[in-house]
């Protein structure tokens, strides 16, 4: 036999239902996110350590086919982030209106790092990627080129990211990608300078 509601019985049911959907749905998009962005980060990091391996492959910078990266991590694209868009136009390297559809704004607030906030890389860090990290003081691998990677930090949108990467053979070079439906894709490489 089933069991008979009143109209108001029926409502507080419908209420008490829609409540502990709203509360799930709140739970559960918070961790979505940070799952979300974790994967952005390593994406970006990926196609970064992945493209640089396939540059340098002939070269003496691999060690067992891994690239060499130091375990300091650049803080200097976080420290000077809200200065690009000025000096990017002014050095005639992007477009004001390139400026305005990447930065959004002369504000550093736009981007954000994903990563920890420590100032060092940790080889977890760098997951299924051939990589070894280097410490000075260790000096294992003072014959090879040593790159210095910043954490990569994202619009708040998530359209754009920006990384940061410093060798000792081809200087800072700040690479920018943006998302697309296929993911992250590589959109804009700017030599800041040289070594």
């Amino acid at each position: 036999m089933a069991i008979q509601y009143s109209r108001k019985e029926q409502l507080a049911l419908i209420k008490r239902k829609n409540i502990n959907l709203i509360l799930f749905i709140f739970i559960l998009i918070p961790f979505y996110s940070i799952s979300q962005t974790q994967e952005d980060r390593i994406e970006i990091l990926k196609q970064e350590v992945n493209k640089y391996r396939k540059k340098y492959k002939d070269k003496p910078t691999l060690v067992n086919d891994s690239l060499v990266v130091n375990y300091k991590k650049s803080i200097y694209l976080q420290n000077h982030l809200y200065e690009y868009p000025t000096a990017l136009i002014k050095n005639q390297t992007i477009s004001s209106d390139e400026a305005s559809e990447i930065f959004n704004s002369e504000n550093d607030s736009l981007f954000t790092p994903i990563g920890k906030s420590s100032n060092e890389w940790e080889k977890e860090d760098f997951t299924n990627l051939k990589i070894k990290l280097y410490s000075s003081e260790t000096r294992v691998f003072n014959n090879y080129h040593v790159f210095t990677i910043s954490e990569p930090v994202f619009r708040k949108d998530n359209k754009y990211a920006i990384i940061l990467i410093i060798t000792n053979h081809e200087g800072g070079v700040l690479n920018f990608y943006k998302k697309t439906k296929n993911g992250w894709e590589y959109h804009k490489r700017i030599q800041l300078f040289y070594i």
